[in-house]
């Protein structure tokens, strides 16, 4: 299960929006290690993930004399998709412990759905992860 956690704030001269979107999804990932030697390895993973809008609210702040607050539900009958992919390096320190670091690409489909937000702003995501990885 994943989870993510949206939000966007946005203003004029007598307007504030702010929008939260929260996201249940789904992920589904292979990998694979394609070189090892000693204490060194490196390896490959690529995956889809299905996202649902379970609970999201768009609050508006007009700002003309008297401050006025609207609350509203966000909400989307479609699924978010996206595929991602990643290579990365992994050095093992002991049994069970090794350093990490792990550069990525995610790209989130258009869903047809009226909802703003990063996913649809930018789709396409660059990350790099690093740290340390326990295993069994």
């Amino acid at each position: 299960m994943a989870y993510a956690y949206l939000t966007s704030d946005y203003a004029t001269d007598v307007v504030k929006h702010k929008q939260t979107l929260h996201y249940v999804g789904v992920p589904v990932n292979v990998g694979f290690t394609f070189w090892q030697r000693g204490i060194f390895a490196a390896y490959a993973s690529a995956g889809v993930k299905g996202e649902k809008l379970v609970s999201g609210e768009l609050k508006t702040e007009y700002i003309s004399g008297e401050s006025l607050v609207e609350k509203q539900s966000v909400s989307e009958k479609q699924l978010q998709w996206s595929i991602g992919g990643a290579v990365g390096i992994e050095m093992k320190l002991v049994d069970h412990l090794s350093l990490f670091a792990e550069p990525g690409v995610v790209h989130h489909f258009d869903n047809g759905s009226d909802v703003e937000n990063v996913y649809k702003e930018r789709p396409t995501d660059f990350s790099l992860r690093v740290g340390l990885r326990l295993t069994k």
